[in-house]
């Protein structure tokens, strides 16, 4: 469906699938298969609860994500899958593109940034991709920028100033 969280995956029956595409993948990739290539799950627009209890509607994003990293679905959205997502989301008839709705596939062809819906929230990614004769389609450029989330939380004690060092 695309909406499920990486806890209710059950990742152990898809793990043979996935290991067999990535190692289908590598050599097209013309890499080594290690941790890369990732696989990723894709699915048209949905409402969803996040990681975290919120809510996301399906009018806020363009397409639903889950990225396999090893052994497990990744309780976000790598930024290097989302950039390959946003790249694949602009190439006519490509998997990620099919499942943007129609409107928004003029809006992203406009420049508009791609909604992606993941576990932990949504996040916007830009892609300029371009195609030619000569070379097909082709990435030029893409980025994003992180959410925020707490790396910690605590207290801290300032002593007054009669107690300073």
């Amino acid at each position: 469906q695309g909406t499920e969280l990486p806890e209710e995956m059950e990742y152990s029956k898809v793990l043979p699938l996935v290991e067999h595409l990535r190692a289908q993948a590598a050599p097209l990739l013309g890499i080594e298969l290690s941790d890369q290539p990732r696989v990723g799950f894709l699915a048209a627009p949905a409402a969803y609860a996040t990681s975290a209890g919120g809510a996301v509607s399906a009018g806020d994003t363009d397409l639903l994500s889950r990225i396999s990293t090893p052994g497990r679905i990744h309780h976000a959205l790598t930024g290097t899958g989302s950039i390959a997502l946003a790249c694949a989301a602009r190439v006519e008839g490509s998997v990620a593109w099919r499942c943007v709705p129609g409107a928004r596939q003029a809006a992203l062809a406009g420049g508009a940034p791609l909604r992606i819906g993941h576990p932990g929230g949504v996040i916007e990614v830009r892609a300029d991709v371009v195609r030619d004769a000569e070379h097909g389609w082709r990435a030029v450029g893409a980025g994003f920028e992180r959410t925020a989330r707490y790396l910690m939380r605590g207290d801290v004690f300032v002593p007054t100033a009669e107690r300073a060092p």
